[in-house]
């Protein structure tokens, strides 16, 4: 959830929509009444649900303080803007924010979203497990007072319709990680059971609610703004696009930032702490993006061969609460160089789900999942890429002396992620098991993926990290000539002698490892400390899993 405004040290989800964003790993969303009402919203600590109130996870924040003064909610409301001093309320705490909404890096008018008002609204819509200690910790340093408790100002809390209340309905075997926005991993021990993930069990990542789209008065808006341009703006309704001739490209889809949590293992990181799961793979089906922009007059050939430094970009119909849709942008000669893109309104051979993107989302394979836009409302070519924060700021690999505190200044050294890298995990056994070994062997499943359209040439998996057995492979078919989705594994490893040895008596611990080599002779780091960065994005370390070998007695 890769992240929206960054704040020092961890804070975000609780200084208004920008300061959601880091803590919980989300991207704020439209809901334009907040504003408004936010100055006579308040609630008391245990006003909201315990899934949506960070208070309720860490007692003691935003509890009453006997050595601090008191405040109305009408006093808070008088201070809105810096010149009186910019000041929000949590639970039954007051807040001077002013000087740290004057640095904020995200841009002070995202926070002042929340000024002189209540964040408890905000923490409805971003509500996550993740950072919520580490946002009250940095929150009650700037605590002035104590909130004068309102019984009719706390139930205007409630009626706050729920910006998720549209979402659609999902699996129960998905493995939620954010339940708004709804952020789910794929279970991880079906993925290697098939080489078309289900609809139903494929992985979602929202950073907004999920859109309501009518397919009747869908327009997709087709452009040019490059400098010199000459051609104009084409729209095309759902039908138009559907007369196109029709492809289908197998393509994996990966969150740029599946395995964070083995990120975590090394040192905390900033976003959903996902596991092996946030990754799925399907058929799409629909309109080639290359036909698009030809039918609006662009010269796509010289885009695809050409010198320039033109970029795609992508606009999506989910909104942050300013207005502003989720973008990102793609090169255009990595977008358009062998057709695969696509403007898919099919998946799997249905029609496109909500939750992935209906009516109409962009499948660019091989580049990591985040440039994939869902909903898509408008596309174009331009001469620089998308302005969006996701673009700009997030989704980056940052260097390692960058900090939330300075991380304006570090995106200007870091370059947008693309193309994805060499990855592999085990899914089966899952993680704890204890394994029933079979003339000494212990068998074992997942899968291996290369971003930018590379192949996988060989898995290995071993017990020790020196004796490597080569997994049996399930490859995908090219598509024109690269690799767009995922290698499934599987593979009977032995156990080493002395692991043998030990479990004559009582149980013991076995580590399992896997590895993978891509078909351009990419190898993988062997551990996650080798590739850990702030955001935990793109950890493709050495996946490895403990198990457990029962002793004969056992």
């Amino acid at each position: 959830w890769e992240g929206r405004w960054a704040l020092g040290a961890a804070a975000a989800a609780a200084v208004g929509a920008g300061l959601a964003a880091w803590a919980s790993g989300h991207a704020p969303l439209a809901f334009d009444a907040l504003r408004a009402r936010g100055a006579v919203l308040r609630a008391d600590a245990g006003a909201a649900p315990c899934d949506a109130h960070p208070a309720s996870a860490a007692p003691g924040y935003a509890s009453r303080r006997e050595d601090l003064p008191e405040y109305t909610a009408a006093d808070v409301s008088t201070h809105s803007e810096p010149k009186s001093g910019v000041w929000v309320s949590y639970g039954q705490g007051v807040y001077d924010i002013t000087e740290f909404a004057k640095g904020h890096p995200g841009g002070s008018e995202k926070i002042m979203l929340a000024a002189g008002g209540a964040l408890e609204p905000f923490w409805a819509l971003f509500a996550e497990p993740h950072g919520k200690l580490a946002t009250l910790q940095l929150l009650e340093t700037l605590r002035i007072g104590n909130l004068r408790q309102d019984a009719a100002a706390a139930a205007a809390i409630a009626d706050i319709d729920d910006p998720y209340a549209e979402d659609p309905p999902r699996h129960p075997a998905l493995v939620v990680q954010s339940p708004k926005p709804f952020n789910a991993e794929s279970p991880a021990a079906t993925l290697a059971d098939a080489r078309i993930t289900p609809i139903p069990l494929f992985f979602i990542r929202h950073h907004m609610p999920v859109p309501l789209v009518d397919e009747k008065d869908y327009v997709l808006s087709v452009g040019d703004t490059r400098a010199g341009a000459s051609s104009g703006t084409l729209e095309l309704s759902l039908d138009d696009l559907k007369k196109f001739p029709k492809v289908e490209v197998e393509a994996t889809m990966q969150c740029t930032g599946n395995r964070r949590s083995s990120a975590n293992e090394v040192k905390p990181t900033k976003g959903i702490n996902w596991g092996v799961g946030a990754i799925s793979n399907a058929v799409w089906g629909g309109a080639r993006l290359r036909d698009v922009l030809e039918a609006a007059g662009i010269d796509v050939e010289a885009l695809a061969t050409g010198e320039g430094e033109a970029h795609v970009r992508f606009e999506g119909m989910d909104l942050d609460p300013s207005g502003d849709p989720y973008g990102s942008s793609v090169p255009a000669r990595r977008a358009l160089r062998d057709g695969s893109a696509v403007l898919a309104y099919e998946m799997n051979g249905e029609p496109m789900p909500r939750d992935h993107g209906a009516p109409v989302r962009v499948i660019v394979p091989g580049v990591t999942g985040a440039r994939s836009v869902k909903w898509v409302a408008s596309l174009e070519v331009a001469d620089e890429e998308s302005e969006s924060f996701w673009q700009r700021q997030d989704y980056k690999i940052y260097p390692p002396n960058t900090s939330f505190d300075n991380l304006a200044q570090g995106a200007k050294h870091a370059i947008p992620i693309q193309d994805t890298p060499l990855q592999s995990a085990i899914t089966s056994p899952v993680p704890g098991a204890t394994v029933s070994p079979r003339d000494g062997e212990v068998a074992c499943a997942g899968y291996a993926f290369a971003g930018g359209g590379r192949g996988i040439l060989r898995v290995d998996v071993s017990f020790d990290g020196e004796n490597w057995t080569q997994a049996e492979l399930d490859r995908p078919q090219k598509s024109a000539g690269r690799t767009y989705a995922w290698t499934l594994w599987k593979a009977s490893v032995p156990i080493p002698e002395s692991a043998q040895r030990a479990a004559g008596g009582e149980a013991t611990p076995l580590r399992l490892r896997v590895r993978a080599l891509d078909d351009e002779h990419n190898t993988q780091p062997s551990t996650a400390a080798d590739v850990w960065n702030m955001r935990g994005l793109l950890t493709n370390s050495w996946h490895s899993i403990d198990l457990v070998l029962p002793g004969k007695g056992g």
